[in-house]
């Protein structure tokens, strides 16, 4: 994608937020694990999941052929029984609970095309009626799945914003993958098989289908030789130079 094509949106919960994050004095970063302690239900997600699991399971050293047994088993006992019989695979321990995740910090935006807005000097204009639904539904899905009654968002030029955020991050140490989500129901043994391929983009930038409304672009960051920490907050990027224009929502008919 060209990213000169594109605005980012951005939502924050509070007006303050919004202006330390642009004024570059708190750039502030959540986890992929911050994610996952949210009742939030527009935030919550299990970022970078390889696998959760939850009550009682096993682990298996598992050759090829293991998912198709998987399939044909009955039960866990006929699934222990086929895969030694088979020598696909070997029962190594029981588990309660296990999960697995890709730890890294990151940014996230709603895409707007470019082609598809219209500015005035008081105003701002979605020109077809498709994306005026899509950003319809963005904004209902975030307040309804929030505590919040009203939330204060920016706009900028993508590509001006990519290029401060990132040279200024980099020259900070971290390492960055940016891209558009892609929304597909990845199953278990999937995201396994991403892992063991070493296809970490794929886990942190595929999104299960519900979240598609989102239409979310993300830049995902790690500090190598540092231990991920539930945020961080950098400062001296001159995010302002790349704002087009703030504006505040609230929900059409409520009075705060």
């Amino acid at each position: 994608m060209n990213l000169s094509d594109y605005f980012f949106v951005k939502c924050f919960e509070t007006a303050n937020y919004r202006e330390s994050f642009n004024d570059g004095t708190n750039i502030y970063l959540n986890s992929t694990g911050h994610f996952w302690k949210l009742e939030n239900a527009f935030q919550q997600d299990f970022e970078g999941m390889i696998l959760k699991q939850s009550g009682k399971g096993c682990v298996f050293a598992a050759k090829s052929g293991f998912e198709q047994l998987i399939k044909e088993s009955l039960s866990l006992d006929d699934l222990i029984k086929k895969s030694a019989d088979s020598g696909t695979g070997k029962k190594l321990f029981d588990t309660s609970e296990m999960n697995f995740r890709l730890d890294g910090y990151i940014c996230c935006f709603y895409l707007l095309p470019k082609s598809e807005v219209s500015f005035t000097k008081t105003s701002l204009s979605i020109l077809s009626k498709a994306e005026r639904e899509d950003m319809a539904l963005f904004h209902e899905k975030y307040l309804n799945d929030s505590t919040t009654k009203m939330f204060y968002a920016s706009i900028y030029d993508a590509y001006t914003f990519c290029q401060l955020f990132c040279t200024g991050m980099k020259s900070r140490g971290y390492e960055i993958t940016m891209g558009a989500v892609e929304y597909k129901d990845v199953t278990m043994i999937e995201r396994i098989k991403m892992a063991q391929e070493r296809n970490y983009k794929s886990i942190v930038f595929t999104k299960p289908t519900n979240y598609s409304y989102q239409k979310e672009f993300r830049i995902f960051l790690i500090k190598k030789g540092e231990n991920t920490k539930d945020h961080i907050s950098e400062s001296g990027i001159e995010i302002y130079n790349s704002l087009v224009c703030n504006y505040d929502y609230t929900k059409p008919g409520l009075n705060i």
